[in-house]
């Protein structure tokens, strides 16, 4: 007897997996730089992951000598939050990548003679799943318009079918089902029979006809939704993905899954890369209908410390493009950016450069410091304490009104700071505040009044206000949250 002889049947009718070429093969072969291949076959971000995934990652390698969490709790639970679900971690099931969960699904409820159903071209996993673990694939072609065909999958249900397949948005036409067919076909299959929904590509799909089918998990239902950190986390490389379902399919399989599914570099990257979408879950679940991120910006050569680093600006942008993306039919995410007027990066054309941006629709005037008007190599941050309570408001004034003028910004934040040294309102403090309320309404500019400021004693003046509620300022209100927490809106006065 040949070891070929002791495989079992459905291994031996898998086809051999044929990968493309990697980028390093590519470079190899043709001499091109790496930097300039697209490898489109495998649909990779190509924005790379979020920054701070990044940078959870390489905290992580230091600590690989120790083994993850071996039930991965930390993020199921986090997934399941998002997604409506209790805070138990109980319906949500983490894998090696959505493929993982594929086969997962095979090894725990597929048998011999089992059927399972779906149309192609689609992804491959499926078939794998079902050959290996001798079911048996239902295969239909797509429809004309090379969508899943439901009426005809919903046909070809028997007694011997075990699970449907659906991959919505679909790999690789892009087709979508219409998520108000694809209920009504959940609900009329048998529920004795499994309902898989791939949304590998749900988050970076812009068609108003596509939900989640989240919506459908419940004790009455067999369905899984299938979800991958690939594609729109740009984490393909440390391979992990994760299915919602039922409580009662979670306990089957999760007690199936191998312990250490998700290593300790693969799990830090997934809940960083979650985190920077906790704002924007918030700011839905307060039935806000618009978010804006503006990030102190960074200036070149970084001058400053404990900011964002000029090289870093381009992935802050294309990070957030892609929550904008993943979220335009919930809420409307905007990018901007909130920095200081200085003479010389209004010289050199910085601020012109940052309002020629397309991806980049607000710019915020904060003046928390200014240049010395003595020392323009210095900033007012290093004057001694008696300086910057006699003169710093007058010199950030100036520093604003400047900035006002450049035509650069759409938005002057917390004009009243400027005062934060002061103890009490003086004649001196309101000739600037006339002069800064003044040309906010020469150059139409609004004036934010900012919830942050009002946590502060002396960085909220209600004088300044009544002098901008006199001159007909224009006055919109601003969270400045910086904690989840803080981004509700408070009473006003």
């Amino acid at each position: 007897m040949s070891l070929e002889d002791l495989v079992k049947d459905g291994i031996k009718n898998i086809p051999a997996y044929i990968p493309g070429d990697t980028a390093e093969s590519v470079e190899k072969k043709y001499g091109i730089a790496p930097e300039d291949i697209l490898k489109l076959a495998s649909n990779e971000n190509q924005f790379g992951p979020s920054p701070k995934a990044v940078e959870a990652m390489a905290k992580e390698v230091g600590r690989v000598h120790i083994y993850p969490d071996p039930f991965c709790i930390e993020i199921r639970k986090k997934i399941g939050v998002m997604n409506g679900f209790d805070d138990s971690g109980d319906n949500v099931v983490i894998a090696v990548g959505a493929s993982g969960i594929l086969s997962l699904l095979g090894e725990v409820f597929i048998k011999k003679g089992d059927e399972v159903i779906f149309c192609e071209p689609t992804f491959g996993a499926y078939a794998g799943a079902v050959i290996r673990n001798d079911g048996t694939p239902v295969v239909l072609p797509l429809t004309e318009d090379l969508k899943f065909d439901l009426k005809a999958m919903y046909n070809a249900i028997t007694d011997k079918t075990k699970m449907i397949c659906i991959c919505n948005p679909n790999n690789p036409t892009g087709t979508v089902v219409d998520s108000e067919e694809l209920k009504e076909f959940i609900h009329k299959v048998p529920k004795d029979i499994i309902i898989v929904v791939d949304e590998a590509y749900i988050e970076l799909s812009s068609n108003p006809d596509v939900k989640s089918m989240v919506s459908e998990i419940s004790d009455d239902t067999n369905v899984v939704v299938a979800r991958t950190f690939s594609k729109l986390y740009g984490l393909a490389g440390v391979r992990l993905g994760y299915a919602m379902c039922n409580k009662e399919m979670h306990a089957i399989l999760q007690k199936c899954t191998s312990v250490f599914t998700g290593s300790r570099v693969a799990l830090a990257g997934a809940m960083a890369a979650l985190d920077d979408e906790e704002y924007i879950k918030k700011a839905i679940g307060l039935r806000a209908t618009d978010i804006c991120f503006t990030d102190h910006a960074p200036f070149p050569g970084n001058p400053f410390g404990g900011r964002m680093k000029y090289e870093e600006l381009p992935e802050y942008i294309s990070t957030l493009k892609n929550l904008k993306e993943q979220y335009q039919r919930k809420i409307k995410i905007h990018i901007g950016l909130e920095i200081e007027c200085f003479s010389r990066y209004d010289q050199s054309g910085y601020y012109q450069e940052l309002s020629n941006n397309p991806d980049l629709e607000i710019l915020l005037l904060g003046q928390h410091m200014a240049e010395d008007p003595e020392d323009r190599e210095h900033y007012t941050f290093e004057w001694p304490k008696e300086r910057l309570q006699v003169d710093e408001y007058t010199v950030l004034g100036d520093a604003m009104i400047a900035g006002m003028k450049t035509g650069c910004f759409k938005i002057v934040a917390h004009p009243d700071r400027i005062f934060r040294r002061q103890k009490i309102w003086t004649p001196e403090m309101e000739a600037v505040a006339v002069r800064v309320i003044d040309a906010a309404v020469k150059y139409g500019l609004p004036l934010e009044k900012n919830c942050s400021s009002m946590r502060h004693k002396h960085h909220y003046w209600k004088e300044f206000w009544e002098i901008a509620e006199v001159n007909g300022v224009e006055t919109v209100i601003g969270l400045d949250a910086h904690k989840l927490k803080r981004l509700e809106l408070p009473d006003f006065q």
